[in-house]
């Protein structure tokens, strides 16, 4: 009967840990939740963030570790990155201050998948804006990086296609066009 008694302080350690080091919201579960809700409005990541930041990287499966830590400098990432070394599971998205110590957060892919092409990139705070591709025949949902940025959009603004037209670009006054 003492093992459970000897356990609750394990728990409430790897408890606080973990609480320090995720971001105080899940961007995962917002990005999840627009991918499942909304799949036809941009996802701006500016918007699904609380804390500061300047370029997202974006890591996919079987990432070497000296690959991430290249790519943003040598400031990363707590683990996560020998994580992503011998998992297909999941992308890991690194949030980059200018001057502060990264945020780290694991993707699961089934709920959203990077396509390639924005793998590894420094992606812009501004330009870290994604539209949902629902066309696979197996429902795979793949993010791509959007022609519109975050600077187009009033807050709680969303863009909706119609009859499978991309979404209407910001005019120079930061309307949306029709």
């Amino acid at each position: 009967m003492r093992w459970p008694v000897l356990l609750v302080p394990f728990l409430v350690i790897a408890c606080a840990s973990e609480s320090r080091l995720a971001p105080p919201r899940s961007v995962s579960a917002v990005i999840a939740r627009a991918v499942a809700d909304r799949p036809a409005e941009p996802i701006v990541l500016a918007r699904a963030t609380d804390f500061p930041w300047d370029r997202v990287y974006i890591f996919g499966p079987y990432t070497p570790a000296a690959t991430l830590r290249d790519s943003i400098g040598g400031r990363c990432c707590g683990g996560a990155e020998q994580l992503l070394e011998s998992s297909d599971d999941h992308d890991l998205l690194v949030f980059v201050p200018a001057g502060a110590d990264p945020v780290v957060e694991r993707h699961p892919r089934n709920r959203g998948d990077f396509a390639p092409a924005v793998l590894g990139r420094g992606i812009p705070r501004a330009q870290a804006v994604f539209r949902v591709d629902t066309s696979r025949a197996d429902g795979w949902r793949v993010l791509h990086l959007s022609a519109l940025h975050a600077s187009g959009f009033s807050h709680g603004q969303s863009v909706r296609r119609s009859s499978g037209q991309p979404p209407a670009a910001p005019t120079a006054t930061g309307e949306l066009g029709r």
